[in-house]
């Protein structure tokens, strides 16, 4: 009697043990840009515009758990090749911009490149690299970010993450030349990480299991 006593007491602590714990988990979601451009002669690529880059993304979903952080990352990258014209040319790269969260501005970032040479002269890949990334702590909300932020991530509709410049947002000046190719690439990354607790169970099922697993130790048998 004292060990199946042990026993369900052992059981009861090991299933009392699991009420209240907690995992953590994390969402992510990716939207990818891609665009190339080829031409020749003087004039101006533009791979984004003043409206930059946007996606469209769904708010944290609070039934899920409880949300701790935010993360979000842009990478992108303007790769430009070709060649000079009869008279020479040249080439210059542009990817700069702001960061939104609809239309609050959080962070900013950007580069540039060039190339040129005589007539006829290959210019190899320039490349102009932005990387923004921002991890941001529910609990800061206010002090080392708009509180704003936060809500439209824990909202109820769905909103945008934009890259954008002034004028343009990632371009391609050239001059004279015989032929040029502009690719953009890049992506927006968003990742929520949150906490959901593991159903409880509840007392009485503890009880009502105790006593089943009690009465499976104490079955009578008949001979």
């Amino acid at each position: 009697m004292k060990t199946c006593k042990k026993q369900w007491l052992l059981t009861y602590m090991f299933l009392a043990s699991l009420a209240g714990t907690t995992e953590a988990s994390t969402i992510t979601y990716v939207t990818n840009f891609n665009n190339t451009q080829t031409t020749s002669g003087s004039g101006k690529i533009i791979h984004a515009g003043a409206s930059g880059l946007t996606a469209n993304f769904a708010p944290f979903t609070a039934s899920l758990g409880t949300l701790q952080s935010f993360y979000i990352g842009w990478s992108v990258d303007v790769t430009t090749s070709g060649t000079t014209g009869g008279d020479g040319g040249s080439l210059s790269i542009g990817n700069a911009g702001n960061t939104y969260v609809n239309a609050t501005s959080y962070n900013g970032n950007g580069s540039g490149g060039s190339g040129g040479g005589g007539p006829n002269t290959n210019i190899p890949a320039k490349t102009a690299t932005t990387n923004i990334s921002n991890t941001f702590l529910v609990s800061d909300a206010g002090v080392t970010y708009d509180p704003a932020i936060l809500a439209v991530m824990t909202g109820v509709s769905n909103f945008d993450l934009s890259y954008k410049g002034s004028p343009n947002t990632a371009y391609v000046d050239f001059t004279t030349m015989a032929n040029i190719t502009s690719t953009l690439t890049g992506s927006v990354t968003l990742a929520y990480d949150y906490v959901n607790a593991v159903p409880e169970p509840s007392t009485g099922f503890l009880v009502l299991l105790g006593l089943g697993l009690l009465g499976v130790r104490h079955r009578p048998h008949h001979g």
